[in-house]
């Protein structure tokens, strides 16, 4: 997925591709800013936070934010895929 030469140019490839795809597969609707919070929040945020404690800061139970994530994640794969392609 990563284009360029040597692991530091690769890894910013990668990661520029990761933050393009993220904001093209969010809108502005309630549902679609809350999965881009939940994937941002999960994943992006600094390390060393539990997805138990995302959960708790983002109000929302365990599963429901399990259920988000998976969501969040499908919908940012299929962008990808569809860019890739």
């Amino acid at each position: 997925l990563a284009t360029g030469d040597g692991t530091t140019l690769r890894a910013a490839d990668l990661q520029g591709r990761l933050l393009a795809a993220i904001q093209a597969s969010f809108g502005a609707t309630d549902e679609d800013r809350e999965l881009r919070q939940t994937l941002e929040e999960g994943y992006l945020s600094p390390a060393g936070r539990s997805h138990e404690s995302v959960a708790e800061a983002l109000y929302v139970s365990r599963a429901q934010y399990f259920r988000r994530m998976r969501t969040a994640v499908d919908r940012v794969a299929l962008t990808l895929a569809r860019d890739s392609a």
